[in-house]
């Protein structure tokens, strides 16, 4: 993420001089990081839990005994708010770094 911040030099300095403030870029890059969190955790649920029902199934069926997937909501909430956390704040820090004032 952090790389493409600095990848986008460029058109975060367009947006700044059309006229864009640094609160709107900041908050432009923010929102798209959570949209990208947002995927992610998106296509991880949909990556993760066909093939751990497929092993319940099998067990299932070999005990006899009713076999369901289980994810402790607890846990995943708190690894996806802390990997939102990182992500916006590796996104916000490099983009900050990007735009920000230098001094003459």
């Amino acid at each position: 993420m952090a790389m493409s911040a600095f990848g986008r030099r460029t058109d975060l300095t367009v947006m700044k001089s059309a006229g864009g403030t640094l609160r709107q870029l900041l908050s432009f890059v923010l929102s798209e990081t959570v949209l990208v969190v947002v995927v992610g955790v998106g296509l991880g649920l949909l990556v993760t839990l066909p093939p751990l029902s497929g092993p319940a199934a099998g067990l299932s069926q070999v005990t006899g005994t009713p076999v369901t997937p289980h994810l402790n909501g607890a846990v995943v909430s708190a690894a996806i708010l802390r990997s939102l956390i990182m992500a916006a704040a590796a996104s916000g820090i490099v983009t900050w770094n990007v735009i920000r004032p230098r001094p003459a």
